[in-house]
C-alpha cells in the first residue's frame, strides 16, 4: 500500500487507535490513554512508535515505587507510559523510565492525557534513552500505518452468524 499522507479527523485516529490497542491485547483503560494521547497529539512518528510497540511481544512491566517515586526499568512505551499516567494522577511525586524504547511517545502521551503541565515541572525523566532530534521529527499519518492499525482492530470485530446479528438493526417495535 501507498504511504502517501492521510488526512484523517482526531477522534477517528483516536477510535482506531482504541480498537488497535485492545486488538494487541493492551488492557482497556492502557488502551483508552494511548488512544486519547496518540489521536490528539500523535503524527506519523508517533504511529511508528505505537506499531512497533504493538508488533513486539508482551513481557512484564518490571516497576518500583520508592518514597514516591515510581521506576520503570526497561520501559516498553506502550506498556510503561499508562502505568505513569496512572501513577501521576494517583500523586506520585515524581516518575523515572529507564531505557524508554520509544521516547518520542513520552511527550505526546503527556500531554494528549493531560498531565504536560506535569512534565513541564519536572516530575518526569527518562534514563538512557532521551529522544533525538531523528525520533521528533514529524510526518503526517499514511495509508499503511493505517492499514498496519487496521489488522490489529480487525481482532476486535465479532464474526457474523445468526447470533451476532440477532437484534442488530430496526426492530419490529420501530417501524
Amino acid at each position: 500500500m501507498a504511504a502517501e499522507p492521510l488526512s484523517w479527523s482526531r477522534a477517528e485516529l483516536s477510535a482506531l487507535l482504541l480498537k488497535a490497542g485492545r486488538g494487541a491485547g493492551m488492557p482497556l483503560a492502557h488502551a483508552e490513554d494511548m488512544a486519547r494521547a496518540v489521536g490528539r497529539h500523535g503524527h506519523g512518528d508517533a504511529m511508528d512508535a505505537v506499531l512497533r510497540g504493538l508488533e513486539t511481544p508482551w513481557a512484564a512491566v518490571r516497576m518500583e515505587m520508592e518514597s514516591g517515586c515510581l521506576t520503570i526499568r526497561d520501559a516498553r512505551a506502550v506498556q510503561a507510559l499508562p502505568h505513569v499516567v496512572e501513577a501521576l494522577r494517583g500523586g506520585c511525586t515524581a516518575a523515572v523510565l529507564v531505557d524508554l524504547d520509544e521516547p518520542c511517545l513520552l511527550p505526546v502521551y503527556l500531554h494528549g492525557t493531560g498531565l504536560g503541565a506535569l512534565s513541564e515541572r519536572g516530575l518526569w525523566r527518562v534514563a538512557h534513552g532521551a529522544p533525538s532530534a531523528a525520533q521528533t521529527d514529524v510526518h503526517p499519518v499514511t495509508a499503511d500505518q493505517i492499514a498496519r492499525l487496521e489488522v490489529y482492530a480487525a481482532r476486535t470485530y465479532v464474526p457474523a452468524s445468526a447470533t451476532s446479528r440477532d437484534g442488530a438493526g430496526q426492530g419490529a417495535d420501530q417501524d
